[in-house]
């Protein structure tokens, strides 16, 4: 993973734009305004999880060769034209702001207020509306945590090659299907929790 942000730099920042709906670029240090900055959107998100993603020129390069693995005869390449075709090459002016297109504000949901994210990919840019949504719903995912502390203790591979990880994933679809069945089947008869 390429390393760009700053040691004093973690976490989440929330700035106003102001008149000329210029943001700060937390990044920026007197003297880098030279350095080109890429914004696009991510491509690996869901409508609702909508963000842009802040890159240097190496992130930009690896980000955009995972793309271009992509085979071109697949729906996801789809999604990598996207992705590309609205890529922003930009510069922090002397203020250390940046202007992030309109197209990729209205993409984002940004209005008059951003949220940066730091993540090891890029920055990310957020709607703070959008983002503490996002947040809610993460945090309310139980399997995510599952997996974490999987993770976190020290298991190996992709969730999807981790056996263990693999089977219990299935379990837990497995009784989240068996909970919606019981209460579509209580909803026909007219049943109420108490009483199943």
């Amino acid at each position: 993973m390429v390393e760009v942000l700053h040691d004093d730099f973690y976490g989440e920042m929330t700035y106003k734009a102001d008149s000329k709906m210029r943001v700060i670029n937390p990044l920026f240090n007197d003297g880098e305004t030279e350095q080109p900055l890429y914004l696009l959107i991510c491509a690996k998100q869901k409508e609702h999880d909508r963000c842009v993603l802040c890159m240097n020129v190496e992130q930009f390069k690896e980000y955009y060769g995972k793309l271009t693995r992509v085979p071109h005869n697949t729906p996801a390449y789809e999604i990598v034209k996207h992705v590309l075709s609205g890529v922003a090459k930009i510069k922090t002016d002397k203020q250390g702001k940046i202007l992030i297109p309109k197209y990729l504000r209205d993409y984002a949901g940004v209005e008059d207020t951003v949220t940066y994210r730091v993540t090891d990919e890029a920055l990310e840019i957020w709607s703070p509306s959008r983002l503490a949504k996002k947040k809610a719903a993460d945090l309310a995912n139980a399997a995510a945590y599952t997996d974490l502390e999987r993770y976190m203790d020290g298991a190996n591979g992709d969730y999807a090659d981790d056996a263990a990880c693999k089977a219990e994933k299935q379990g837990l679809e497995n009784q989240i299907e068996i909970l919606e069945l019981r209460k579509r089947r209580n909803e026909l008869l007219g049943i109420t929790e108490d009483e199943s």
